[in-house]
């Protein structure tokens, strides 16, 4: 049997596909990320916030990369939301069935190159990223979530680069002013973490402007930037040739994201750090999360078995 190869660390998509992939990603996975901080707390309560983004990066790598790595992608999301069962008589034939069906579900995702293989890297890079930066207090919107997963993901521009762009950005929106936020000012205004800058400076249209950067590479109809009127900043990467892009996972990702944001915090924030609470909330959405899950991962498994019947000649 050969190795199975879809889904790879590199990925080729038309930056139009990569949108929609990614938008789908952070409609999904945005709720679901701190619940997995959440869990990962649960598990084990005496870990600190470095601990705890070290086993996130190691579940992510492993979920993204190497031998059966469909699988992996499947079973990153399918075992959180299967360890959300609550535990009591007659669930375990359940979480069997539910884990088996998300497995299915990923196997034929895969199936559905480039398109399912996509789905699947940007869906597990969305949770990995929303729950690094939950671990850190930032919240995204939709937009700025986008912008983080494009930004950790691609293959061509460089963090230190991003980390230009989207300063400049929130230099010529503030008039050449950078935001005063409790992160930059304790860091004594540096905005080389970019992933701070987009979450406390780049709201909504802003943070679609630093995506059209990063695809562009030009800061284009700047109002005020330097003392300059209609500035427009060449990054020297150039535009994305036939709109197309190359995207890396895995281990790449990881070190991108050491880069974009701070160092972990010394404490969690107040929302993650009362571990009692976190039980309670697990309680109320296993009830609702992992029946989702089995219900929508068990039709895609039925899928792949209809799709697997042979069928009868006429």
């Amino acid at each position: 049997m050969t190795e199975q190869k879809a889904v790879s660390k590199d990925l080729v998509l038309a930056s139009d596909v990569a949108a929609r992939e990614i938008a789908k990603a952070v409609n999904f996975r945005h709720a679901m990320a701190r619940r997995y901080v959440k869990w990962l707390r649960f598990l084990n309560p005496d870990a600190t916030p470095a601990q705890v983004i070290r086993r996130i990066e190691r579940e992510y790598h492993g979920a993204v990369t190497g031998s059966g790595a469909v699988m992996g992608v499947g079973g990153m999301i399918a075992n959180f939301g299967v360890a959300h069962i609550p535990s009591g008589q007659g669930l375990t034939g359940g979480k069997k069935v539910a884990l088996v069906a998300a497995k299915a579900a990923a196997q034929q995702a895969a199936t559905m190159l480039p398109a399912g293989q996509a789905r699947l890297q940007f869906d597990t890079t969305t949770l990995f990223a929303l729950a690094i930066a939950d671990i850190h207090g930032l919240r995204y919107d939709k937009d700025q979530a986008s912008a983080l997963v494009l930004g950790l993901s691609n293959g061509r521009v460089s963090q230190e680069l991003i980390s230009k762009m989207a300063t400049d950005l929130a230099h010529s929106i503030s008039g050449g002013i950078s935001p005063a936020t409790p992160e930059t000012e304790q860091a004594g205004g540096d905005w080389s973490r970019w992933a701070n800058t987009l979450a406390e400076a780049l709201p909504g249209r802003a943070a679609k402007d630093l995506v059209r950067t990063i695809e562009t590479g030009r800061l284009d109809s700047v109002p005020k930037l330097h003392g300059k009127k209609q500035a427009a900043i060449d990054y020297g990467v150039g535009a994305l040739v036939g709109g197309v892009t190359h995207f890396r996972f895995g281990r790449d990702v990881i070190k991108a994201s050491r880069l974009a944001f701070p160092d972990a915090p010394g404490e969690f924030p107040p929302h993650l750090a009362e571990t009692s609470r976190a039980v309670a909330d697990l309680k109320l959405a296993g009830k609702r999360t992992s029946h989702r899950i089995a219900e929508a991962a068990g039709k895609a498994g039925s899928d792949v078995a209809a799709r697997l019947k042979p069928k009868k000649n006429g």
